[in-house]
């Protein structure tokens, strides 16, 4: 008995470490922000229709209900608040955002995806699909985008019809793929996908190399948006696909050797023999699937990452080496908490604002064949970040944070640094101050304490 309690003591420190991640502190060390008033023209050999985007975006922008069985979701489902933004439908131009994944070139240069356009595929028709390169003047607080790929099926990769089917110049849009995550190799670009889900893969100049389903062995795991899932449920209510809309790849991450990525999914999956979402002790959990880039195929091994509650999404995932990764969890929530009405809500302050905003540190461990699970080890609450010389120009008492409904770029510039953005969701979405859309805004932030977690 003595020696029973001996091993209990001992082993209930690790328990205790495994339930309850540690939170680490975060400072700003520079911060720049592209305005949402920014576009783009698009390219001279697209039709002159995309002169003009966002023509489907205007309200009720979706009628799908929200349902505990189709999980279909609406923009008021999600939580992107419909309350004017100042801004009027359709836009001239092509928005330049916004931005739903990021890889670091260096501390100051960066590669952008950017997500459809609007949210769901029939608004999004006149979005055309993009990756940017950008670079950030962190001393001036300006983001400065350098180049635009546009991406275009001239192969005739897609194996349905595109928006272009006709079209010479075949360009990508939001009405064929809804782009989330991004990762960047020798061979060009990665884009993890929601709507099949697909894994994309991009030359360099734009062209698509090919169109990976979900596909593991003999099982396939398709969305309900994917052209195979006409309808997002049964007469009985009951889910005709796997994967939820909008619940496809939300983050991708890489190995430092560039020989697997990691795309991650942003809902769990429906497991049709058992008839209920995927979870863990009573809470959703999503999967992380490994792809082989020299084999162009997904391997059989997945990990398992546990949402702190069934309301929350993640936004991205990415390595900081071989083994440790930061992912971003999000609840559905807007608004800055330092603009909280006092009495009833009114328009001119946020009633029901932000509240939970984290960058996870998790233990992936991908040389462990027997670990299948992402172990949170620490996180950095993006509520309450320092910020005591006002580097931001957002700090309020020395506090900055990101109250935004999308947080969906993350990636590591250092050991103990990274660099975090948001998705401005134009023209939707108002976090920062109330009735006016957000900017696409990144910070560069310096976390401490980080050494004592992984010593």
């Amino acid at each position: 008995m003595f020696k029973l309690l001996l091993v209990l003591a001992w082993m209930l420190p690790m328990v205790a470490h495994a339930k309850q991640p540690v939170e680490l502190k975060a400072e700003v060390l520079g911060f720049a922000a592209l305005p949402a008033d920014t576009f783009q023209m698009p390219p001279k050999d697209a039709p002159a229709y995309f002169q003009t985007s966002g023509r489907y975006a205007n309200p009720p922008y979706e009628k799908l209900k929200a349902g505990a069985k189709d999980n279909a979701i609406s923009f008021l489902s999600t939580g992107i608040n419909p309350r004017p933004t100042g801004w009027k439908l359709p836009l001239s131009g092509q928005p330049i955002q916004g931005f739903s994944g990021v890889v670091a070139i260096d501390k100051n240069n960066f590669w952008v995806i950017v997500d459809n356009g609007f949210g769901f595929k029939n608004n999004s028709h006149d979005a055309l699909l993009k990756i940017h390169q950008v670079r950030i003047d962190w001393v001036r607080s300006e983001l400065t985008v350098t180049q635009t790929i546009f991406i275009h099926d001239r192969n005739h990769v897609v194996p349905f019809p595109i928006a272009l089917e006709t079209d010479p110049s075949r360009y990508l849009t939001g009405a064929d793929f809804d782009p989330e995550s991004l990762q960047v190799t020798a061979t060009g670009f990665y884009l993890g996908d929601e709507f099949g889900p697909y894994l994309l893969h991009v030359a360099k100049d734009g062209a698509l190399l090919a169109v990976h389903d979900l596909k593991i062995n003999n099982q396939h795991y398709f969305s309900v948006d994917h052209p195979s899932k006409p309808t997002p449920s049964k007469p009985d209510g009951a889910p005709t696909a796997a994967i939820a809309r909008s619940r496809g790849f939300e983050g991708m991450a890489a190995s430092p050797d560039q020989k697997y990525l990691y795309p991650l999914l942003e809902g769990p999956i429906y497991n049709v023999h058992k008839e209920k979402w995927e979870g863990h002790q009573g809470k959703n959990s999503l999967t992380i699937f490994q792809f082989d880039t020299a084999q162009q195929q997904f391997t059989t091994r997945r990990w398992r990452y546990v949402l702190e509650n069934k309301k929350h999404n993640i936004g991205d995932f990415n390595f900081m080496n071989d083994r440790y990764a930061w992912v971003i969890e999000r609840d559905n929530r807007e608004g800055d908490p330092f603009k909280r009405c006092a009495k009833r809500p009114r328009s001119n302050c946020f009633d029901a604002p932000a509240d939970f905003k984290r960058l996870y540190l998790v233990d992936l461990n991908p040389s462990n064949k027997t670990q299948n699970e992402a172990r949170k080890l620490a996180y950095v609450d993006l509520m309450n970040i320092a910020d005591k010389s006002n580097k931001s120009g957002h700090a309020h008492r020395g506090v900055f944070n990101m109250p935004f409904f999308t947080i969906e770029s993350v990636d590591a510039i250092a050991k103990d640094q990274v660099v975090v953005g948001n998705d401005n969701n134009l023209p939707f979405s108002s976090g920062r101050t109330p009735m006016k859309n957000d900017d696409n805004e990144f910070v560069w932030l310096k976390i401490k304490g980080l050494h004592t977690v992984l010593k």
